[in-house]
């Protein structure tokens, strides 16, 4: 059964075994569905729906007050991290294959931004009605003009992966930048980068959890009561598909 979710983002480049806390502007949207897994948690394996919310315009000035309307959003997903100890896929003959943390990404059409870019390439090799080493890495909504009076959410389709060993949670980021008026921005990145500096990000990004089901996937008995594990895009990766690519005639 395919349950609908709803969620804004947070992201790091790998895996660690503590939760973080942080809390700013963007975030994601809770799910508006009936089910076990409550505010922005998913069940492994399933196929989530996910929305991205920009919440209000760029902040420039000292004291923040001007605002500048949103031209371009984008994001960018931590699929190329190795999972081997943390999630699976598998085929019908139960062969083990990667789990990436979001597979088989799609957005969903959006005539609220002329251009929808989305950027490919190699990941782990997951399996979802077949093999696959190629998958969405990042996703730029561009040419919009999303003023402070509004919002906007921008949405995606993506697969889930089942947890293993003695992973009950996984802490997904999903760092993201608004583009906005006037060469500004807001960057909803948590670390700095080569090109994304202390000066420019919120050190905050949005998250979501994905959750066990231990009642179809219970824990090894040696687990006592599992653990949390985080991902975050590596930096090399933020960089290269958080920076706005544009094409020349637009």
């Amino acid at each position: 059964m395919i349950s609908k979710r709803l969620f804004q983002l947070i992201m790091f480049g790998g895996i660690i075994s503590t939760p973080l806390i942080a809390s700013g502007h963007a975030n994601v949207v809770p799910k508006d569905n009936n089910d076990n897994y409550s505010d922005r948690q998913f069940e492994e394996g399933t196929t989530a729906y996910i929305k991205l919310n920009i919440a209000h315009a760029c902040k420039v000035g000292i004291d923040g007050t001007e605002r500048r309307n949103t031209k371009h959003f984008s994001v960018v997903f931590p699929n190329n991290i190795d999972l081997t100890d943390v999630a699976a896929t598998y085929d019908g003959s139960g062969n083990q294959y990667a789990g990436n943390v979001l597979m088989t990404i799609k957005p969903s059409v959006d005539s609220d931004w002329k251009r929808i870019r989305i950027q490919r390439n190699a990941v782990p090799t997951y399996y979802s009605h077949g093999t696959n080493s190629n998958d969405v890495r990042g996703i730029q909504w561009q040419h919009g003009n999303v003023p402070d009076s509004m919002y906007d959410n921008v949405e995606i389709r993506a697969s889930l992966p089942k947890l293993k060993n003695c992973v009950k949670k996984l802490q997904v980021f999903l760092p993201s930048v608004q583009y906005c008026a006037n060469n500004t921005m807001q960057a909803w990145i948590k670390y700095p980068t080569d090109a994304f500096n202390d000066d420019v990000i919120a050190h905050y990004s949005p998250s979501f959890d994905i959750i066990r089901n231990e009642t179809k996937n219970p824990l090894p008995s040696e687990c006592i009561d599992g653990n949390v594990k985080i991902v975050y895009p590596e930096a090399g990766d933020i960089d290269k598909y958080l920076k706005l690519q544009l094409e020349k005639n637009k």
